[in-house]
């Protein structure tokens, strides 16, 4: 595990937020930031009817910005990103229009699988074509009838003489139209699943219509159909039977991705909405005076808060970790890197749940904002509330995502009896020992068995959702004890909002739970002060008004 959620917190000066990049970060994220707005937004509406020479071409575009040689080994020609840089470069994409999201999966379930478990051959023949938009990759695991559960899938590889006979069919694969490879998930009997790299020209490899989908229209996904296609036993990536690592590693870290993603095009749509509800008047006044209207301001401004100060944290962790792990060599090779990221599946998972949800909400708002012309396509909110609800679907569903969460919670709980709520930031810390209290109290009703709990799901909704809530509010404290006061009131209105939140979730479980009325009772006085939001939002909208 990435660390013990109920142990120590870390410190303030530990972590790394964005208002701390360098020149150089600033540079290379404003160059990508510049891309997507002035090169891929205009290419949106001929993208969506399917113009591929021009998706290939926006590939190659964004290779000559080292987009893609961006966490490749230097020895492999690649920039060496770390994670943060790497979590900094995915914000920058996800400000970008929906072809972001077959930028992203090339760039990460699609090179780095070949970076980290692919042999000399298999980099020399691949990464460089990949690393400058030439050949575009796609990842092949989803299959129609299995989804989340992803590797119960019946693709098969058959042994026949010194390859393999693939067959079956994958579906909703981005970049599936014009991609050039395949990483492609199949199960070999009585070994397992093992991951290939078949070509797209292979033959007996076919592609499927485009899906006609809510959102996200610029990005090609289709069904891909393998009839019998064969495959030397070199076209293996790692080893036979260990595909399922393959696939769970790069799920993990595109986790983090997303919801870097998540916080770019957030950061796209505030002013965009801000600046709407100043133009817009009624009843002889801007919208944007109006108390219920400034709520969703407010709660769109400290929802990108929380989510930005969530990712960076936890791209901070993950970057410690890995430079101890290093030491005083000069660099981790990809499996090592992976051997130590997958530690951090929890904090993965939390912030892509956390940061999905939170895009739903905020895109949500920002339709009601604009009101009638909302639900028109003329204006951005409509496309932007399409194109969010696929985050909630894809690298792991919510409720997956949380499945992971309790896993591993309920493991820690269940370890050990001590806290971190000491050195929590105020306002958070009782709260942070209230549900762990009560998590104890529910693993303890049902005689400690965790993996009845996690089969039947019991509460795992309401908990999780309140510890990333716990998980955020400590995030964004630990960001703005220092900062401008605009960050402080950002941090102040998400913490009593969140607030308000866990203690609805607070009365679900403890109405579930033998013997919890004093736990709820004590949590109630201590844990839940009322706060002025009202002067809160006051002050947050005025600061969005004066950026």
């Amino acid at each position: 595990m990435g660390h013990d959620f109920f142990g120590p917190t870390p410190a303030a000066e530990d972590l790394w937020f964005p208002e701390q990049a360098t020149d150089t970060q600033q540079l290379f994220y404003e160059s990508i930031a510049q891309f997507t707005r002035e090169i891929m937004g205009p290419a949106e509406e001929p993208l969506a009817t399917g113009d591929y020479a021009l998706a290939r071409n926006l590939f190659r575009e964004c290779a000559e910005l080292g987009v893609f040689a961006a966490e490749l080994d230097e020895d492999d020609d690649g920039l060496g990103f770390g994670v943060l840089d790497a979590t900094l470069l995915s914000e920058a994409i996800g400000r970008g229009h929906s072809l972001s999201v077959g930028l992203m999966v090339h760039q990460g379930v699609g090179m780095l699988p070949v970076a980290c478990f692919g042999n000399d051959s298999q980099r020399a023949q691949y990464l460089p074509g990949a690393a400058a938009g030439e050949c575009i990759m796609a990842f092949a695991l989803t299959e129609p009838h299995c989804g989340s559960d992803a590797l119960a899938l019946t693709t098969s590889a058959a042994p026949k003489g010194d390859g393999y006979v693939i067959s079956g069919a994958k579906q909703f694969i981005t970049n599936a139209a014009y991609a050039d490879c395949f990483i492609t998930f199949a199960r070999i009997p009585e070994v397992g699943i093992t991951a290939f790299l078949v070509d797209a020209n292979t033959p007996g490899l076919s592609i499927g219509p485009e899906e006609k989908k809510l959102g996200q229209h610029a990005s090609s996904t289709c069904s891909v159909f393998y009839e019998n296609v064969v495959v030397d036993k070199s076209t293996i990536l790692g080893a036979p039977g260990e595909g399922h690592r393959i696939a769970l590693n790069m799920l993990n870290l595109g986790r983090l991705k997303l919801a870097a993603g998540c916080v770019g095009k957030m950061k796209t749509l505030l002013p965009l909405a801000g600046a709407y509800t100043r133009e817009r008047t009624a009843f002889g006044q801007p919208i944007a005076s109006f108390g219920m209207l400034r709520d969703r301001l407010a709660r769109m401004a400290s929802l990108l808060y929380a989510v930005e100060s969530t990712v960076y944290r936890v791209a901070s962790v993950m970057e410690r970790a890995l430079t101890e792990a290093r030491g005083d060599a000069s660099a981790l090779a990809g499996t090592e890197r992976l051997a130590v990221l997958r530690d951090f599946a929890l904090e993965c998972a939390l912030a892509k749940s956390f940061a999905s949800e939170s895009l739903g909400v905020f895109t949500d708002d920002m339709l009601q904002l604009y009101g009638g012309y909302g639900f028109s396509e003329e204006y951005p909110a409509a496309k932007a509330f399409r194109d969010a609800r696929v985050t909630r679907l894809y690298e792991g569903t919510t409720e997956i995502c949380r499945v992971t969460v309790m896993q591993r919670l309920l493991a820690q709980c269940g370890e050990s009896a001590s806290t971190g709520a000491a050195n929590a930031p105020c306002g958070v810390a009782a709260q942070k020992e209230l549900f762990r209290a009560l998590l104890q109290r529910h693993l303890e009703d049902n005689g400690g068995e965790t993996k009845a709990l996690l089969a039947e799901q019991t509460l795992s909704g309401p908990f999780a959702a309140a510890f990333e809530r716990i998980y955020a509010a400590e995030s964004v404290l630990l960001r703005a004890g220092e900062a401008p006061s605009s960050q402080r009131d950002l941090a102040a209105y998400f913490v009593a909002t969140g607030t308000s939140a866990n203690l609805a979730c607070m009365h679900q479980i403890s109405g579930s739970l033998s013997n919890c009325a004093a736990i709820g009772a004590q949590g109630y006085e201590a844990n839940f002060p009322a706060v002025d939001v009202v002067r809160l939002r006051e002050r947050v909208v005025e600061a969005l008004r004066r950026s």
